[in-house]
């Protein structure tokens, strides 16, 4: 009786294995690619993230999380360097491998891709087309692109654009240039401006501002949850300019605008506000309280 060879799954598919078998099997490549003229005035580098310009289908453009659903269909990324005006392929799914200084020019980052991270869409500017950051609710849209399974080799998995929004956030347009952290009031219908304790008109807390945002642009803020920043922004966002301290409470300054402090107001007149908790040097859990006139 000759003894039946062993069944594998190949693919997922019961598979029996052939004379002079080996489990040592190679798979067809799946990489799939997209051919279009650079629709740019710039050289397309390796790795460049590309969607397809609608007003022009044969076109690749670069795909950027800049607020236009049309810039965030990102459908590729670019094989090798494509100058203007020239035909290049893009790869739609499969893996895409380039040297580690390559993926640095497309991530910012140095020594390449960070092995088993799932990269994003970013923002479009130099050194932010991908990032490992998946962009916060109320800032655009947030596109997954693919996992980096080694330094230099990305697993393309490209998924469509999807608003970035949360209960915990909401966009709002800013009076003024406003630091990550800063407590904030409306000042105006979809308006609001850096909290300070000093008076009834700007006590109104709600919530933080979960992103630098210059004077007049909208960002994104954070009405509730845990807010992570860098040790460096608490810092500066903190009247005492000292990191925070886990398990200490922080109200609503009354000396500047846009900062907290541990040191509740005591003053008859002034107003006391809780912010909310500090979890560690890096995350803060808002509580905004009721505001209290002393």
């Amino acid at each position: 009786m000759t003894a039946r060879k062993p069944l594998v799954l190949v693919k997922g598919v019961p598979t029996q294995l052939p004379a002079g078998d080996t489990l040592d099997y190679t798979f067809p490549d799946t990489t799939q690619l997209l051919t279009a003229v650079n629709g740019e005035a710039f050289t397309l580098s390796a790795g460049f993230p590309v969607y397809m310009n609608t007003d022009s289908p044969s076109k690749f453009m670069v795909s950027k999380n800049n607020g236009t659903l049309p810039q965030a269909r990102t459908v590729a990324l670019v094989r090798a360097d494509i100058p203007p005006s020239t035909l290049g392929d893009a790869l739609i799914q499969g893996k895409h491998t380039l040297t580690t200084g390559q993926w640095d020019l497309i991530t910012g980052g140095s020594g390449g891709l960070t092995p088993g991270v799932t990269y994003y869409l970013g923002t479009g500017a130099a050194g932010a087309y991908l990032t490992t950051v998946e962009p916060p609710p109320g800032s655009a849209y947030s596109t997954r692109v693919g996992e980096a399974v080694s330094t230099t080799t990305m697993l393309i998995g490209i998924e469509p654009p999807k608003e970035a929004t949360s209960p915990t956030y909401y966009t709002a347009t800013f009076a003024t240039a406003t630091d990550a952290g800063s407590p904030i009031y409306t000042s105006a219908p979809s308006t609001v401006s850096q909290a300070r304790a000093n008076a009834a008109g700007t006590v109104e807390v709600v919530g933080l501002s979960a992103a630098a945002v210059g004077s007049g642009a909208t960002g994104p803020v954070k009405t509730n949850g845990v807010l992570t920043l860098t040790d460096a922004e608490w810092q500066a966002r903190n009247e005492g300019g000292s990191s925070l301290v886990a398990g200490t409470v922080y109200y609503l300054s009354i000396a500047t605008a846009g900062k907290i402090t541990t040191t509740p107001p005591t003053g008859v007149g002034e107003y006391l506000v809780k912010i909310g908790t500090a979890l560690s040097v890096t995350d803060f859990l808002i509580e905004v309280g009721p505001v209290i006139l002393l």
